[in-house]
């Protein structure tokens, strides 16, 4: 067969390869989603990813004792702020925060203040709802006989509705506080309640987390979440909103709240993997899911202008609801979740917080300046980092300013460089380093706000060489004939590492051998490597055969292998002892002067493509015994000018092949001599023909008959 007669095709077992990455790289930013771990101050993030200069998210109060905030209530003049984990009512008024209210329960979970009437607040773990004056003295208004007063809303003048846990139930009381009648619902808690623009009222329960509406003393069941709560609702013209949390944010054990909330540890317990969404019910009760997360639990909404305002736990994001799957992330907390939301007559936004409990202030009208800093990039290595180029609208010198720093451990610390502004161009002018940070300053100019929509980085990465573990050279093997669909018929062989080559041979190759045949491909032999680069650069492989002497010379087999795998005809050499070199280089992702190659030498293999032979073959034929049978006794040698025999067979008169061994019983040298007895009976008729058969180390088969007469 001439060498390169043959097209193969291979599968890879065990084979080490590599993609392509360039060592100079650029680092696109421009998805809402690529900012997910960024920490913005005054900017927003669209939808589309693009950033502008938005409200602030302002702390107007926090905490050194108390440690989760739970939830906000707003009237004309004053904000209300309720913990879960001491039980305390706080009131903002006049700039000014003050305790109002220091109850004996664990935790107040539900404000409501009506004109005229004061403040109440529902508690747990023993169900009871106080009443609150403007001076603080409070005095028991109700109790429900339940362990927890989730929400406390005004039907109407003379008529206020609580939602309980353990045992769920909404239970309709006067302004007086005497019961009016109680409506079990079958869950554990309902976490929520809000009044639509008809009356009725629409119920988000937990355990399971389900969506009731309640019309007079009619209760129907509306929808199942695949959830385990409902945890917040909210009305608008146009139907319900409502949030779903994949794990509960409410728990028997008070102590266990807090160290949930806390930012910085595993969400594990809560199985943060599982989705948290916001979720419609029109008037029609047609039901869809809006948003979603994976990242952190949904605790409370509000509607504004018939979108909702969601806050979450994690890092505490501040969002509005664009539309489906579209969110603008509106401020970010970062100390820890926001757990409660309200909106004052004025329409500012008022954020409870946990972990430390604090209350936040938002005010949507755009702040004069605002910034972003990114999450940490990982280079892999350490790189020199180039320019930092930014589009969108509205970007000048005065209206965008952009730093950069550098280091070489993953969390920024005192070992990092110091934030350095780049140049008019963009040039990062931060040390070399593997981990980069950048933050822009955006500055409104002339009522003029600028937009970032998008963000990319270059760096340059040290060029590292190649490596090529092992190499190869495949013994001969026998294979089998493969039918592949729309293919046609293979030859396929197996390696004893389980590297198998599937060769494409003309159809005429295969005529007369039926499906399965084993056969040898005379001469082909294959070589393969390990190889791989540390910069996943792309490889490209050269390999070269020399005979074994102390001065090798090397000849070309094949240049630009994409694939670590080569198959070639040795009948184009002359038997001997040979080396291959495989050399792996890569330029095809490296300027000219920074290509880096390796290589690596084979051990020596044979090359043996000249078949053993036999010699001094003798026939005996021995006395005739009394039963008329006979013996007939051949010797001789089995010769191989190459490593040894590896199999000698005999076939009397064709019918069927039987090994036989050498004298010393071993076959392990190139001349082996060897004597078998064949026993003729009396009824065979003469002559008889005997099949000798050799095979040697590299499959390399002779035959030779002899005639009994």
């Amino acid at each position: 067969m001439k060498k390169g007669a043959i097209i193969w095709v291979l599968i890879l077992t065990g084979i080490i390869f590599v993609a392509n990455t360039a060592a100079i790289q650029i680092y696109d930013i421009g998805r809402q989603e690529d900012y997910t771990d960024s920490i913005p101050r005054g900017i927003s993030i669209d939808p589309d990813g693009r950033l502008s200069v938005s409200g602030l998210l302002e702390p107007v109060w926090e905490s050194t004792t108390d440690a989760a905030g739970w939830t906000v209530e707003t009237d004309n003049d004053s904000v209300y702020l309720a913990t879960a984990d001491d039980g305390k009512v706080y009131r903002y008024k006049n700039e000014k925060m003050e305790l109002l209210f220091d109850s004996p329960q664990i935790a107040i979970l539900s404000l409501l203040s009506i004109q005229g009437q004061g403040l109440f607040a529902g508690s747990a773990p023993d169900g009871i709802v106080y009443k609150i004056d403007n001076t603080g003295m409070a005095s028991v208004f109700f109790r429900t006989d339940t362990s927890y007063v989730w929400q406390i809303i005004s039907q109407d003048r003379n008529t206020m509705l609580l939602a309980t846990g353990l045992p769920a139930s909404i239970i309709r009381v006067t302004m007086s506080g005497e019961r009016l009648d109680t409506i079990p619902i079958k869950a554990a808690h309902v976490r929520t309640a809000v009044q639509d623009s008809n009356g009725g009222i629409w119920l988000g329960t937990a355990d399971p987390a389900r969506i009731y509406h309640l019309d007079g003393n009619d209760l129907q069941l509306v929808y199942e979440a695949a959830a385990t709560e409902i945890s917040a609702m909210a009305s608008c013209a146009h139907g319900i909103w409502f949030s779903t949390v994949a794990s509960p944010t409410i728990s028997d054990s008070w102590s266990e709240r807090a160290e949930r909330l806390r930012p910085g540890i595993s969400h594990s317990t809560q199985q943060a993997a599982e989705r948290s969404s916001v979720w419609f019910i029109d008037n029609n009760r047609s039901i869809y899911e809006v948003w979603s997360t994976t990242a952190t639990p949904i605790f409370d909404m509000v509607v504004v202008n018939n979108k909702p305002y969601v806050v979450c736990g994690g890092n505490g994001y501040l969002l509005r609801i664009d539309d489906i799957y579209r969110s603008t992330v509106l401020a970010m907390r970062q100390s820890g979740p926001l757990t409660s939301l309200a909106v004052d007559p004025g329409g500012v936004l008022w954020a409870g917080g946990a972990t430390d409990a604090g209350l936040f202030r938002f005010d949507g009208t755009p702040a004069e300046k605002g910034s972003i800093e990114s999450e940490v990039i990982d280079a892999g290595i350490i790189a020199d980092w180039g320019r930092l180029i930014y589009q969108g609208h509205h970007l000048s010198n005065r209206t965008v300013k952009l730093f950069s720093r550098t280091g070489n451990t993953k969390i920024p610390d005192d070992e990092w460089s110091h934030w350095v502004q780049t140049d008019d161009a963009g040039k990062i002018k931060s040390p070399p380093g593997r981990y980069f940070q950048w933050k822009a300053h955006l500055t409104r100019h002339r009522n003029r706000h600028p937009v970032i929509e998008t963000v990319s980085i270059s760096y340059k990465t040290t060029n590292r060489p190649p490596y090529i573990r092992k190499v190869t050279v495949h013994p001969v093997v026998k294979g089998e004939l493969i039918e592949q669909p729309g293919r046609g018929r293979m030859f396929q062989q197996t390696m004893p590492d389980g590297l198998r080559i599937e060769f494409v041979l003309p159809a005429s190759a295969f005529n007369g051998l039926p499906k399965g045949t084993w056969m040898q491909l005379r001469g082909m032999r294959t070589i393969s490597w390990e190889a791989g680069d540390p910069d996943n650069d792309p490889l490209i492989f050269r390999v070269e055969i020399s005979q074994v002497a102390p001065e090798p010379q090397w000849l070309l087999l094949a240049d630009n292998l994409s694939q670590p795998v080569y198959s070639f005809d040795s009948t184009a050499y002359s038997d001997g002892w040979y080396r291959v070199r495989v050399t792996a280089s890569d330029k095809s992702a490296n300027p000219l002067g920074d290509t880096l190659t390796a290589e690596r030498v084979s051990l020596p293999f044979e090359i043996d493509n000249t078949p053993p032979f036999f010699e001094d073959i003798e026939l005996q034929v021995l006395p005739e015994r009394p039963d008329g049978s006979k013996s007939i006794r051949v010797t001789g040698k089995a010769v191989d000018k190459g490593r040894r025999i590896s199999r000698l067979e005999y076939s009397l008169d064709n019918k069927q092949w039987f090994d036989f061994s050498s004298v010393d019983g071993i076959l392990d040298q190139s001349v082996e001599r060897f004597e078998i007895t064949l026993d003729i009976r009396p009824k065979d008729q003469m002559p008889h023909q005997i099949f000798l058969r050799i095979t040697d180390h590299h499959e390399n088969v002779a035959t030779k008959s002899v005639v009994v007469n």
